[in-house]
């Protein structure tokens, strides 16, 4: 199904405001993008796993910049769309940032969470032929990268 992805970013935040108001400032800019060939569902999966982290990383007040760009023409680069989520939240040092996509690891209290949503997320993002990459500096914040691409890896024609 084809997905707009501001759509599915803004009902994300919409689903998430509780939390949000009144204490993170959301900045966002969305360029004109195609819209996403995609299992919507999975994707708003991801995007809600990433942004439910940002929100619980920002302790008091903060902010969350999310962007979503279509990427310039390039050798690879044709027909993706890139979503940068970012937060000023408590951020990771390197060793924790290194296994944060790893199943079952996670960085919060016993009975807070699976350790499962980054996971998850990462094999979303590579059933789809996309990339997920996270950034990080410890009481600075955190930056997530997913590119998409806009339809999906057509399998190769092997006829001879």
């Amino acid at each position: 199904k084809e997905i707009d992805i501001k759509e599915s970013l803004t009902t994300t935040l919409e689903l998430l405001s509780g939390e949000i108001k009144n204490r993170i400032q959301i900045h966002t800019q969305f360029d004109p993008l195609p819209k996403v060939l995609c299992f919507a569902s999975q994707i708003n999966q991801v995007f809600m796993n990433i942004l439910s982290n940002a929100v619980q990383a920002v302790q008091g007040q903060g902010q969350i910049w999310i962007t979503a760009i279509p990427l310039k023409a390039g050798n690879d680069q044709v027909g993706k769309i890139q979503i940068s989520i970012q937060d000023s939240g408590i951020g990771m040092d390197p060793q924790t940032l290194e296994k944060i996509f790893e199943p079952f690891f996670t960085t919060k209290s016993v009975g807070q969470g699976t350790g499962l949503g980054l996971s998850i997320s990462y094999g979303i993002i590579q059933n789809h032929g996309g990339e997920i990459h996270a950034r990080s500096q410890k009481n600075v914040g955190t930056e997530f990268t997913v590119i998409l691409p806009v339809k999906p890896l057509q399998e190769k024609n092997t006829r001879s």
